[in-house]
């Protein structure tokens, strides 16, 4: 799963991890080549992201 939202389904049966990640990005603009957007943690040497599993 990715970027999850509910609208109607359950998640409650999944079970939840954390991801560690050095860094995640994020692409925005409508045309192509999108810019791409780096997000890190100052000063950390990685970050969690929140999951879902089945």
């Amino acid at each position: 799963m990715f970027n999850f939202r509910s609208g109607g389904r359950r998640f409650a049966d999944s079970k939840r991890c954390l991801v560690p990640a050095s860094a995640f990005f994020e692409f925005t603009g409508t045309k192509y080549p999108k810019a791409k957007h780096r997000f890190t943690l100052n000063g950390a040497p990685f970050l969690a992201i929140a999951g879902l599993w089945r």
